[in-house]
């Protein structure tokens, strides 16, 4: 009995840990594909608050990486799409403690003078720490890095602007998931994005083998609306939810189940289009 409470107080404490040091994650998808940042809101609290208000706002769905230069960085979040727009404020600069511009990263742009972020930023393709003395660093890209680094090689005019826009059709909050019930099974991170722009939602989940699922689609009144058998892959699964709506659907909110020889997982969602 000793034993079994010990153990219950050990996971309670590791997940409570968990949730202190989990940092907000969004998801920026855009026609050259998606990809996730994860936000520094420990080190950098009011410039994430800022981006994840503008972010729940759907401030940045429609606009453009407006300046690339392959081997430094791209820039977008320009309501104008020339880098002269802004939403009418300013942020304070938050350049301690440390907190680098390195590859990977996503920092606040700025009109190169102290204090002046707003809403555009920038993700460095390269180590730019030369920049960590004028601009804030708030965030790394975890998963999709490929996906900057193809925006990173478009072709662009001599104001270093896209010949062909590489537009976001919309950045939303990513959720998290700490079931322990997707860690014993080897999934991870089972959620589903939706994405109005592409009037399409996306399950996506990390799995650490390849193995056969069963997804299952049920609406409000339980009803069976789809399912399907897949073989995943080991890694990253994108799955679109189309493919799994046999009998069609109407907007509302409705559960996916993904289920295999070891565990049932459920996520609600939402579908918008």
């Amino acid at each position: 009995m000793k034993k079994q409470l010990l153990l219950l107080l050990t996971v309670n404490f590791i997940l409570t840990v968990a949730q202190l040091q989990a940092q907000t994650r969004v998801t920026f998808y855009t026609n050259k594909g998606n990809f996730v940042v994860e936000l520094n809101e420990t080190k950098r609290p009011n410039t994430t608050k800022n981006f994840i208000t503008l972010v729940n706002k759907k401030f940045y769905d429609k606009l453009i990486f407006h300046r690339v230069i392959n081997g430094f960085m791209i820039q977008g979040g320009d309501p104008k799409g020339d880098g002269t727009g802004g939403t009418g404020g300013t942020i304070p600069d938050e350049l301690s403690p440390a907190y680098s511009n390195l590859q990977k990263t996503i920092a606040m742009a700025n009109l190169n003078k102290p204090n002046t972020g707003d809403c555009q930023f920038y993700i460095n393709l390269v180590n730019n720490t030369g920049l960590d003395e004028k601009y804030t660093a708030f965030g790394i890209v975890i998963t999709n890095f490929a996906v900057v680094q193809t925006i990173g090689k478009v072709a662009t005019n001599s104001n270093d602007k896209p010949l062909v826009a590489v537009v976001m059709d919309s950045v939303r909050i990513t959720p998290v998931t700490t079931s322990i019930e997707e860690q014993a099974a080897n999934i991870q991170d089972l959620n589903i994005y939706p994405n109005p722009f592409t009037t399409e939602s996306v399950l996506f989940f990390n799995s650490k083998e390849e193995k056969a699922v069963e997804l299952t689609v049920y609406n409000q009144q339980g009803q069976l609306i789809g399912a399907a058998q897949r073989k995943v892959i080991q890694g990253e699964n994108y799955i679109p939810l189309k493919e799994l709506l046999e009998q069609g659907y109407t907007p509302g909110i409705y559960f996916i189940t993904v289920k295999d020889h070891a565990f049932i997982s459920r996520q609600k969602f939402i579908v918008l289009d």
